[in-house]
């Protein structure tokens, strides 16, 4: 049984990740444009020698700079936040989990990289790596002191609770590292999409696509940028099953509360004052915009006459719901059958080593081939193709092994109904994780410039992207404020009423829980 709920999610991983993965690979071995005829000769390494000489593997170690910033936010700022939040009692814990609620939505990079262009004006790598880290800097710390309090969230302290620690931190920094590889607007909007040695991989396979219509350097940059996210994807995966981290809620009645300590208190909110002071002036450019002030200057914050309809609306938030349904339940599902029914015993983590290669990896390398097969399949310009063709949504996949492994072993300790002790602790996860994947998608500007062929398929970021060209203001539009807000409140019931209850600890690998 545990097997054969992995299939469905197995069969996903094929149609969204390993096909397209296989036909991006083809196509870097071949000669061949958007204007041909679908034959192809082969061109062997010419096309990689290509993007080397062009600059690609600059941008590729660019990319991979912009994240040291965000990596020492998340894993060292927020591990030192989320140990003195831990020791500082019940009261400084959930108060700063709430205080980081509303930073940890603001996803916006059209609306935020729009801004700061319009404020502070665009420029080189520098430029960027500030924009980039400043305006996401509430989401690297929220995220970075949520995964750290939840390993230190065991009342006991030991070497197995600075093992948990220590897996988090290496899996997070991985993480911080694939998603800075994978950066498109940070660096598209600031600088206006000009190419001078270092754009970021996913804008330089989007230059090669969609304005030089030149496929196989291309497919050559996207094939390279999958093997760098693969080989972190295998890395965080073997360091997650080698540490035998698993997770769990904690019953409410169990957890005792913390008495307030006031040192630690003190440190816990100077840290947070800092931390959130940094948010500020990384959002401070998209304030003053949503305000309707520009150096000084009253604004408009209402897009033009006509830009946004109903239609826009639509498009910008049903798309997103379908992949994100069936990705996070196809996930959920997998994650029962490994975490629960345990097909390979106490080895079973190791089975997510099938997924692994695509962990990290975002629709954005698989792009310019799904395009192409919507084009070859005649439905450019459809509505569909707006809809993201991601049907496995393989982080969650990890998230809920975990959680049912940890779930799975506290009611074999304890006893208890399977539906009680297992189901529904895991049930309020749907909608954090499902949360963060819908923004995400609704966000996506990337595959939104892909299939946007036609002004019926325009999406508020789209808009609020175009718009800027002839317009200032309208900094709500890719974002809207509604959606923070409750987006945020949403967050924080939850941040409050469950996410301070999960906990990550590993155990002596004999059984012995710690």
């Amino acid at each position: 049984m545990g097997f054969l709920l992995i299939i469905p999610a197995f069969l996903a991983l094929l149609i969204s990740y390993v096909a397209p993965s296989i036909k991006t690979a083809w196509d870097s071995f071949h000669d061949g444009n958007v204007f041909s005829d679908g034959s192809a000769e082969g061109a062997g390494l010419e096309n990689y020698s290509r993007i080397a000489e062009d600059g690609f593997f600059g941008g590729l170690g660019y990319a991979a700079l912009l994240a040291l910033l965000p990596v020492i936010t998340m894993c060292v700022a927020g591990a030192l936040l989320a140990w003195l939040t831990h020791r500082g009692g019940t009261v400084v814990r959930r108060s700063v989990r709430l205080a980081l609620a509303v930073p940890m939505v603001l996803i916006s990079p059209v609306g935020m990289a729009g801004a700061w262009m319009l404020l502070r004006g665009g420029g080189g790598p520098v430029a960027v790596m500030l924009a980039f880290w400043l305006s996401l800097y509430g989401l690297f710390i929220g995220v970075g002191v949520t995964l750290f309090l939840a390993a230190l969230r065991r009342p006991e302290q030991s070497r197995r609770q600075v093992t948990a620690v220590i897996a988090v931190g290496v899996v997070a920094g991985i993480a911080v590292l694939a998603f800075s590889l994978q950066t498109f607007y940070f660096q598209t909007g600031l600088t206006l999409g000009r190419s001078d040695g270092w754009q970021t991989p996913l804008s330089f396979a989007y230059t090669r696509t969609f304005q030089l219509f030149d496929i196989g350097p291309a497919a050559a940059a996207n094939t390279v940028l999958g093997i760098v996210l693969g080989l972190l994807g295998l890395v965080a995966v073997a360091v997650l099953a080698a540490s035998r981290l698993r997770g769990d809620v904690l019953p409410a009645r169990e957890i005792p509360s913390r008495p307030f300590a006031a040192g630690w208190a003190v440190g816990a909110y100077v840290l947070l004052a800092a931390a959130l002071v940094t948010v500020v002036v990384g959002v401070w450019p998209w304030l003053s915009e949503l305000a309707g002030y520009l150096d000084g200057q009253r604004i408009s914050t209402d897009p033009p006459e006509g830009a946004v309809t109903v239609q826009t609306w639509v498009n910008t938030w049903l798309p997103a719901l379908f992949p994100t349904v069936v990705g996070v339940l196809l996930a959920a599902l997998g994650g029962y059958g490994i975490g629960v029914l345990r097909p390979l015993g106490r080895h079973s983590e190791w089975l997510l080593l099938l997924f692994a290669p695509w962990l990290f990896v975002s629709l954005g390398p698989l792009a310019g081939t799904w395009f192409f097969w919507f084009n070859d399949a005649e439905l450019t310009g459809s509505w569909l193709t707006l809809i993201p063709p991601v049907w496995l949504n393989i982080p969650a996949l990890v998230i809920f092994t975990l959680l049912f492994h940890g779930l799975a072993e506290r009611r074999a300790a304890r006893g208890g109904s399977l539906g009680r002790a297992v189901i529904v602790p895991a049930l309020p996860m749907l909608a954090v994780v499902g949360g963060l994947t819908y923004l995400v998608h609704v966000q996506n500007i990337h595959w939104q410039l892909i299939t946007a062929t036609d002004k019926s398929l325009y999406t508020l970021p789209l808009v609020a992207q175009m718009i800027r060209t002839t317009f200032i203001g309208a900094a709500g539009t890719a974002l809207p404020i509604i959606t923070v807000i409750l987006s945020a409140a949403i967050l924080g019931a939850l941040q409050w009423f469950y996410l301070d209850r999960v906990s990550l600890r590993t155990d002596t690998g004999d059984g012995e829980q710690r």
